[in-house]
């Protein structure tokens, strides 16, 4: 901590690899990990779209980190709120869109 300013220097950590660092992997077994990390990625983006879009989470409306931090934790249990009321109701998960390029490669 700096004396002076009473606050912890931001630290940056090196980056752990990721999708990233599977495509960079040596020789031919990088694509099945490649592979079996995509699902997890598309996972975690859905929600954060879903965060964003109907939850108004791009910005904060507080200034802080302790409050941003709290602003946070109740959209997540707004979330879940809101997806357990719609499991309960039987409303079905929206299906995952087809690209307009994806969906030439299908069959007719």
């Amino acid at each position: 901590m700096h004396a002076r300013e009473g606050r912890t220097p931001l630290r940056l950590l090196p980056p752990t690899g990721g999708i990233r660092g599977a495509e960079r992997g040596a020789g031919p077994d990088a694509r099945p990990r490649l592979e079996a990390a995509l699902p997890c990625a598309g996972r975690g983006e859905g929600t954060l779209s879903q965060a964003v879009r109907a939850f108004g989470l791009r910005r904060s409306r507080y200034v802080g980190l302790a409050k941003t931090g709290l602003q946070q934790v109740c959209t997540a249990a707004a979330m879940n709120v809101s997806r357990v009321v719609r499991w309960l109701d039987g409303v079905p998960r929206a299906r995952t869109r087809v690209t307009r390029f994806a969906a030439l490669a299908q069959p007719a």
